[in-house]
């Protein structure tokens, strides 16, 4: 493989010195050893997937006498992220092989068989641009971590629900977009990821430099989403997306390496070093304040519209001693897409929490290893999209636009004519008219009908046929606690409270309560 005779090699490089060194003093020939040693530059562009990461990687040759692992021509990272080392040419041809240190961890060919010396010949160029393909002691072998399975199954998981989401009709398609979008942003960061840990080392840097753009990202696209399922409204939501794009040209100057024209060489490499710190801390610092900020603005709104959904029932109404189940449908779907995003808030805050403090360690006092830091942060990371599929297949009424989803503020007028709807429905009990309509209702409050509507929508959160039938249920339930040792049969009392029909009666029931009339006299037994 090399030289044989390493001791005679030396000695004839020695003599050649001493020859060179006595024309120099007795002929003056200033330019004879310079002409004669020139240097070139060994730069590799890529190394083995499976490449020990603690490893140093050495070059050894005909220019040190094979010296295997000879700290002077250990390979140095570029801001690039290549490996590179000067070399002297000494002689005609120039013959090297890499290393990491021993001759058992010897550079090989693809199927890791033996690997001839590398040449060179033409001592004029300047850098040699070469590629390690395999190491003899690791042979191709590399073992896939665990989280590249999770990783896996969340993008299969995301796509799935992508496909199930396209396929929902009757929905809010501005928050089912705004989901697909979150989960398109998953799945292209989990599938960089993927690609990140089957690349060599040289091509991770780049890839590693993308980590601050998603970071950038993440944080506008999950309050986007954050405001679509809690009904706030921001006219500048895309203002929060120029950091990304500026950061994006950033990040393109850096990958291309255009930062070592600017800055001295003796400089550069810890510049970029602090660099890319920085750049990933205020990242990570500015996803982990959109996350609060979210989840603060989350906890304001879920309370402000649980007060506000029940506010003129219990003010106007506070004798109703029915199970508001048409307000609590409303209330119970908004609580649902409320928890869908507070857990998916909560979750990457937990996360991001996890990543600063994680990464401090690491550049800070390196106390986990760079494997711990990715498994760490990834194999939790595709969670959210399991938890996101699990929600929405189980509580697709979270997808779902109804009008009264909306809880709009009450004009003084509106408030007004809700409490004349009070004094009526107190004083003349107009519920108990069975055949009692819109226009008849709003003659007696002296209102129109499309005025009345909006303000029971508004008001109540219910249309105007669910609001009467609150009434009758209510009047139905009085009388069967008042008659409870009398043989009084539902429908009797149902007509009486002014219902037409048994099955209007029985649906009636169901919806407001939330169980049949059997069931909720079962379930709410009364002291005679």
């Amino acid at each position: 493989m090399v030289c044989t005779n390493p001791i005679g090699q030396l000695f004839r490089a020695k003599l050649k010195h001493v020859f060179q060194l006595t024309l120099f003093i007795s002929f003056g020939w200033n330019n004879v050893y310079s002409e004669e040693i020139s240097y070139i530059n060994i730069i590799v562009e890529s190394l083995p997937v499976n490449t020990p990461k603690k490893d140093s990687i050495y070059i050894c040759g005909n220019f040190n006498n094979w010296q295997i692992n000879d700290p002077d021509y250990i390979l140095r990272p570029r801001t690039n992220g290549k490996l590179v080392v000067k070399i002297p040419f000494m002689s005609d041809t120039l013959e090297y092989k890499f290393s990491r240190g021993s001759w058992m961890k010897i550079e090989t060919g693809s199927d890791n068989t033996y690997l001839p010396n590398r040449t060179i010949i033409n001592r004029n160029q300047d850098s040699e641009f070469v590629s390690i393909i395999n190491w003899q002691d690791v042979g191709g072998r590399k073992a896939i971590p665990l989280y590249i399975f999770v990783l896996s199954a969340g993008i299969l998981n995301g796509l799935l629900l992508i496909f199930i989401l396209l396929r929902i009709k009757i929905t809010d398609q501005q928050k089912v977009m705004n989901i697909i979008i979150w989960e398109t942003f998953l799945i292209l960061t989990f599938t960089g990821t993927i690609i990140y840990e089957f690349s060599d080392p040289v091509q991770r840097l780049r890839i590693s430099l993308l980590l601050p753009v998603i970071f950038s990202l993440a944080g506008p696209l999950i309050m986007n989403l954050a405001h679509r399922f809690m009904d706030i409204t921001e006219k500048s939501i895309t203002n929060h997306f120029w950091f990304p794009l500026i950061l994006i040209v950033v990040i393109a100057i850096r990958i291309t390496n255009l930062f070592p024209i600017l800055f001295p060489e003796r400089d550069v490499d810890l510049f970029l070093y602090y660099f890319d710190f920085s750049l990933l801390m205020i990242t990570t610092s500015s996803l982990l304040i959109y996350l609060i900020f979210t989840l603060i603005k989350i906890i304001i709104k879920r309370w402000n519209q649980q007060a506000y959904s029940n506010y003129y029932w219990n003010k106007l109404f506070p004798e109703m001693n029915i199970i508001m189940s048409g307000v609590n449908e409303l209330k119970h779907k908004n609580n649902y897409a409320k928890t869908f995003i507070l857990i998916l808030v909560c979750f990457n805050l937990i996360l991001v929490i996890k990543a600063i403090v994680a990464v401090a360690l690491y550049f800070y006092g390196k106390f986990v290893s760079q494997e711990y830091l990715i498994s760490a942060l990834f194999i939790f990371l595709p969670l959210q999209i399991f938890w996101a599929f699990y929600y929405i297949i189980n509580q697709k009424s979270i997808l779902f636009t109804t009008k009264t989803e909306q809880f709009s503020t009450l004009s003084s007028n509106d408030i007004l004519l809700l409490e004349n709807i009070k004094e009526i429905m107190n004083s003349q009990k107009p519920y108990k008219n069975p055949e009692l309509t819109l226009s008849h209702f709003s003659e007696l409050l002296n209102s129109k009908p499309h005025i009345l509507s909006k303000a029971i929508n508004e008001g109540f959160h219910h249309n105007f046929r669910d609001f009467i039938n609150q009434f009758r249920i209510s009047d139905f339930i009085n009388m069967i606690n008042k008659n409870r040792n009398k043989n009084l049969t539902y429908l009797s009392l149902a007509h009486e409270a002014g219902f037409n029909s048994k099955s209007t009666f029985n649906l009636a029931f169901k919806k407001s309560t939330g169980l049949s009339p059997r069931e909720y006299f079962k379930q709410n037994q009364f002291n005679d």
